[in-house]
């Protein structure tokens, strides 16, 4: 069983990484964290600079290799792999779930509105993942 994981060091994501390792410790699998990042603002007086992406990538891979340090002190026994993608993370995340048998995010993540039940991210894989999905709270 492949098993995709969103991590943007949310809490929410966070829940989400220790669901999926509780769930993959039971029942044996590898459990895949995947952080996807993006530039974001692309207005037209937006002037890309050499050195963006580079702090893009070197940040998203800090905040993963944080998420799953301690992912691995609660539970030693997962095989935890992991990925940094350039790319909107629901666009990312609904790409890999073609491969995965589970997809595994949480209910809200950085920014947008706070009163909604789903954040964009979770509620875009819902509805356009390749496989199940499983929204924590």
């Amino acid at each position: 069983m492949r098993v995709i994981v969103g991590v943007d060091g949310s809490p929410p994501s966070a829940h989400a990484l220790s669901w999926a390792c509780r769930l993959a410790q039971t029942c044996g699998y590898p459990v895949r964290a995947v952080c996807a990042w993006s530039l974001g603002g692309s207005g037209e007086d937006w002037m890309p600079q050499p050195d963006i992406p580079a702090e893009g990538q070197r940040r998203a891979e800090q905040m993963l290799r944080e998420a799953v340090e301690q992912a691995r002190r609660d539970h030693p026994a997962v095989t935890l792999e992991t990925a940094v993608i350039e790319g909107p993370p629901a666009r990312v995340l609904v790409d890999l779930s073609a491969d995965a048998d589970l997809l595994v995010v949480g209910s809200r993540g950085h920014g947008g509105f706070t009163g909604l039940l789903l954040g964009s991210v979770s509620q875009q894989c819902v509805h356009h993942a390749h496989c199940p999905v499983t929204v924590v709270r």
